[in-house]
């Protein structure tokens, strides 16, 4: 199995990168990550300035870390221009978050997770994705041992709501995603579609579908569609911003609005960076 590597600056840190935004990853006793990347698995780990990986199959598979860790984005250059507002509160966030990236994911794999996302836990996100992946993908061995593929559209295309809820036990959030796979089946393409909208229209042809509000809605445009300058808001968020402004009671759409009026076309990665910050320092507690 071949080791393949590349070069990183101070700006990607893979315990950062791996935070929040993705839900299969597993983290070794000794550091490395293992992952599941569309219909690939790969083992990954970094050293100082160099991360080195290797994969279940190699094809294409430089091209495929590549865009999946977005690396030909200088996160440098990005950052760089946050620190010019000279904030200290957002130079403290930069600080502390400095080396989390937004993740290229799977469409379809994102938009059903983040619609399980809603009003629920990490560990109980991941589970139930792992429950979804187990019963309905497609089984897999990496280096001796057993993982299982996030399901295809044509594999989830006879999965009832009610095997949602019993199987894989996500709740009320059963019927928005066997309506959400029905749609899609007979959409086609509609996720591509709209991914190659702008962004409004993205979010309102997201919203379309049923489990997915404005949250669910940009976390799949972020994560998945690369646009950048999406800043969805949680809690977390929520509280971040009310820091940042020295304001209270902010409402959602006040904070889209001061987001794009002072993160603009890297809102996103401002978001991240917060939201890495909020989260870790339980900010809204």
């Amino acid at each position: 199995m071949k080791k393949y590597s590349f070069n990183v600056d101070s700006y990607f840190k893979l315990e950062k990168i791996l935070y929040g935004q993705c839900f299969r990853w597993i983290q070794n006793d000794d550091g490395s990550f293992v992952g599941v990347i569309k219909d690939n698995v790969i083992k990954i780990w970094q050293e100082k300035n160099i991360v080195y990986y290797y994969a279940m199959s190699e094809k294409n598979i430089q091209n495929i870390v590549t865009d999946y860790f977005d690396l030909n984005t200088s996160y440098k250059k990005i950052i760089t221009d946050f620190k010019k507002k000279g904030n200290s509160f957002l130079n403290e966030i930069i600080q502390y978050s400095k080396g989390t990236r937004i993740l290229h994911q799977d469409k379809f794999e994102i938009l059903l997770s983040y619609i399980i996302s809603a009003s629920n836990n990490i560990s109980r996100i991941q589970g139930s994705i792992e429950k979804l992946s187990k019963l309905y993908g497609t089984k897999v061995i990496f280096n001796k041992e057993v993982y299982y593929l996030f399901p295809t559209i044509e594999q989830l295309k006879n999965v009832q709501g009610k095997d949602y809820s019993d199987k894989i036990r996500v709740g009320y959030r059963a019927k928005y995603l066997r309506n959400t796979v029905k749609f899609v089946l007979k959409a086609g393409n509609i996720i591509e579609k709209i991914s190659n909208m702008n962004t409004d229209e993205a979010r309102k042809e997201l919203m379309k579908l049923e489990g997915v509000g404005p949250k669910v809605a940009d976390c799949v445009m972020l994560f998945s569609m690369n646009k950048k300058e999406v800043f969805p808001v949680d809690r977390w968020i929520q509280r971040v911003m009310e820091k940042y402004t020295k304001e209270k009671h902010l409402t959602k759409l006040m904070i889209h609005n001061i987001s794009e009026k002072e993160f603009g076309k890297y809102a996103g990665v401002m978001n991240h960076y917060m939201f890495y910050w909020g989260r870790e320092n339980k900010i809204s507690d």
